[in-house]
């Protein structure tokens, strides 16, 4: 999650998907996070992740 967070992640990899991108990965150390937090911050990426697909 380059600084900015979630909405930034979601950003750019709606960004890279227009480019044609179809991999990307998710990183959520160095974020200040608690280990359950980067659990649920995956999940709702990956929620959101999932509705970009064509």
């Amino acid at each position: 999650m380059v600084g900015g967070g979630l909405g930034k992640a979601v950003e750019q990899l709606k960004s890279m998907q227009d480019l044609g991108v179809t991999h990307a990965s998710l990183v959520t150390m160095n974020q200040g996070l608690q280990p359950h937090e980067h659990v649920d911050a995956i999940k709702r990426f990956m929620d959101i992740a999932g509705s970009l697909q064509s």
